[in-house]
């Protein structure tokens, strides 16, 4: 069935009563809390909800100490509901939220299961209630989702017992959205955990009418929200949702995403799970660059990288001073640092002169630092070597890495780090892997001051290394180059068929892709003909749109230099592909001029099902194909999305100056880069797949030539 386009205005105005309800009513509430419909108005009740509560249950008078009506439509006319909570059976969600459009609730909560996540029969009732919702401009949270909570606003209708014990959570400014009801629970948790609270936690459920895009969207504009966590399995709307995190990214709240269905088996869970389709994770790990987002691989990464954004600090760069109270760490520090491209610059002079006169005369004072063993114990030296050390320019950040476990110690540090955070104007990290004793004293003083507490060593570099990407990525957002996505971005298509290769060739070359001399010859008398044109060596390729892998067929001869040797060459290679394939169609042979030697890059456009086109760099050869070096990035690219690629590939170096070869053309490469992306988005429609395979990168200033392309159009059969 066709359903109706919602209109997306009066959709915020709905989501809005959503995420801050003024009165909400429970249809399926229950009297015993062990189900879900009295889970709910228990939770409400023991959150003190400010706000009116109705539950709706023909076999109940109240609920919790609410009044408990029949029916949706028994409630008095004159209550405004904000938010129905539905929790009955998926058969009977339909006809109510047709109540629930008749009654003027237009935001709804569906906690009931069996829609498109069990097969074609929920498909069918989900796409009903989506009809519904859209033609009535409702917000829809669900169905299959766990539930919402406002926690700033004491709204907690998140469906699980989590909460049922609790009378308080801590204040924070983290808004969470997670596809699993329990791992909601656990991200809360673990944020907890790490003394941050959880503003709003949010289940997406298979997401019919309301999609974690339009939950971005106002989670982002939220003075309370600083960053938003997100664990996902599908983004449904992948334009809304990254043109969320641009905004997000121009207010400065990151994004972290843990996505699921990086793997085979974990893409088929999602389908059982949600019924979404996760998307090739390769396009959706680029587009999270492209975009600013975090992506992270697990529960305690998403955790850590909340705690570390939520305090505010901002890592601006690779430089890292550690200071380090025992001796024995410092080797280790610096190693895990390493890890995750951090670097370990020396002490200036003028820290070095001052710190020897506050450290013991036995101290080696360098980066990392050892003050001695006891040293920490006179406040007063500590805090000043402390903050001499945090001051150097040399360093970016400081971590600081104590043992002390002792209780009354561990506070002395405590308090003296909090002083030293407060006053010396540079991010000090401190990684503290003492016991659990210290929780409610040292640790809670770094915690309620924001300095941001670590209890791994390898967890803290690995999020500290996404918060310098982060504000690197924010640095270079603000470049000219940002937008800059190429002379021929917008350029109209024209009619091509993808088998023409001399067409295909002429249209690349309007979108400023090189190409050598090539000459199509389909006879013995047409190769005669061409070589007494062509001059200097020839390639000579097999054309046929049958043979994609033209060196696996024998298809590609190189270094032709005469008439005679080109004719034995065609006969060859016409041989070859027919013993290679006796049914393809073979168009003929290419006679090519030869390139000069350069770096090999293979540049290709795939479309994503989910983001469309892709666009795709590699180095040639074996780096690509075996070792899988190469980078993404969905269209639009820009210009410095294009040099990002490049920088992101790990056979970079081959670009540069080595050992007398001079570096190579990249900012030829990046005009192929942007003139291929202009040329799918101009193609778009069409779900091109484009392969330049190989493209020689020449010596800088002599550009870049494409030896070889395939092209297919999607609506090509």
């Amino acid at each position: 069935m066709s359903v109706t386009h919602r209109d997306d205005d009066l959709h915020k105005s709905a989501l809005e009563r959503l995420l801050h309800p003024r009165s909400v009513a429970i249809v399926g509430a229950s009297g015993t809390s062990t189900r879900l419909g009295g889970l709910v108005v228990k939770l409400l009740a023991r959150h003190r909800f400010p706000g009116g509560v109705y539950p709706v249950n023909p076999k109940y008078e109240e609920v919790e100490g609410f009044t408990c009506y029949p029916s949706l439509l028994e409630i008095p006319a004159d209550v405004n509901i904000d938010v129905a909570i539905v929790f009955i059976g998926a058969d009977k969600v339909v006809d109510c939220v047709r109540q629930c459009a008749d009654r003027g609730v237009r935001s709804l909560i569906i906690l009931s299961s069996g829609f498109s996540e069990i097969g074609p029969e929920g498909e069918n009732l989900q796409l009903q209630l989506t009809e519904i919702a859209n033609r009535h401009h409702m917000a829809v949270a669900g169905p299959n989702c766990a539930g919402l909570a406002n926690f700033p606003d004491h709204f907690v209708a998140y469906g699980t017992t989590n909460f049922i014990d609790r009378m308080s959570v801590l204040d924070g400014s983290i808004a969470v959205l997670t596809a699993s009801g329990g791992m909601g629970n656990t991200i809360f948790t673990f944020c907890e955990e790490r003394g941050v609270g959880v503003s709003f936690l949010i289940g997406l459920g298979n997401e019919a009418v309301t999609t974690a895009g339009d939950y971005l969207e106002a989670l982002v504009e939220e003075v309370g929200v600083d960053v938003v966590l997100c664990n996902i399995e599908a983004i449904r709307d992948p334009k809304r949702f990254f043109h969320a995190t641009d905004r997000a990214a121009t207010l400065g709240k990151p994004v972290v995403v843990l996505k699921g269905g990086r793997s085979e088996v974990g893409k088929k869970a999602i389908v059982t799970h949600t019924a979404a389709l996760g998307g090739s994770s390769d396009a959706y790990a680029s587009a999270f660059k492209q975009h600013g987002v975090i992506q992270v691989t697990d529960l305690d990464e998403l955790a850590d990288c909340g705690m570390l954004f939520s305090s505010g600090v901002t890592i601006s760069g690779p430089r890292l001073g550690i200071f380090s109270l025992p001796g024995g760490a410092t080797s280790l520090l610096s190693d895990l640092a390493s890890d995750y491209g951090f670097t370990i610059p020396g002490i200036s002079d003028d820290t070095k002169a001052v710190l020897e006169e506050i450290l013991p005369p036995i101290a080696v004072v360098s980066n990392p630092l050892d003050p001695t063993a006891g040293f920490a114990r006179d406040s007063e030296k500590f805090r000043n070597a402390l903050t001499t050390f945090a001051s150097d320019n040399e360093f970016d950040f400081v971590v600081f890495f104590p043992i002390a476990s002792q209780t009354d110690y561990a506070q002395q540090i405590a308090n003296d780090v909090v002083t030293v955070h407060n006053s010396c104007g540079k991010p000090i990290i401190a990684i503290w892997t003492a016991g659990r004793e210290l929780e409610d004293g040292a640790w809670k003083t770094l915690r309620e001051a924001g300095v941001p507490l670590f209890l791994n060593s390898r967890s803290a570099f690995r999020a500290l290394a996404h918060a310098r990407r982060y504000g690197e990525w924010t640095s270079r957002r603000r470049t000219s180059t940002t937008n800059d996505y190429g002379s021929r971005w917008g350029q109209s298509a024209e009619s091509l068929t993808s088998g023409n290769a001399d067409a295909v060739r002429n249209e690349l070359r309007r979108f400023d892709v090189s190409f050598p001399y090539t000459q199509i010859v389909r006879s013995e008398d047409d190769v005669a003909e061409a070589m007494a044109i062509v001059s200097g060596p020839v390639a000579m390729k097999i054309l046929s749109s049958d043979i994609p892998h033209k060196t696996e067929a024998g298809g590609v001869i190189l270094d032709v230099l005469t008439a005679d040797d080109a004719l034995t060459a065609y006969r060859e290679i016409i041989a070859s592909g027919r013993r290679y394939s006796p049914t393809a169609v073979i168009d003929g042979v290419e006679i090519q001029n030869m390139v000069e030697k350069g770096v090999e890059v293979i540049i290709g456009i795939s479309t994503d099902d989910q983001l469309g086109p892709i666009l795709s760099v590699g180095l040639g050869g074996v780096l690509t194909e075996v070792l899988h070096d190469y980078s993404q990035r969905p269209l639009p690219v820009s210009r410095a999305d294009a040099q990002d690629m490049l920088s992101e590939l790990r056979g970079s170096e081959l670009f540069k100056n080595f050992r007398g070869r001079p570096g190579a053309d990249t900012n030829a490469l990046i005009e192929t880069m942007l003139g291929v992306a202009a040329f799918a988005h101009a193609y778009r429609d069409r779900k091109p797949e484009l392969d330049l395979n190989p493209v020689i990168v020449l010596p800088v200033g002599r550009g870049a030539v494409a030896v070889d392309s395939l092209l297919h159009f999607g609506d090509e059969k």
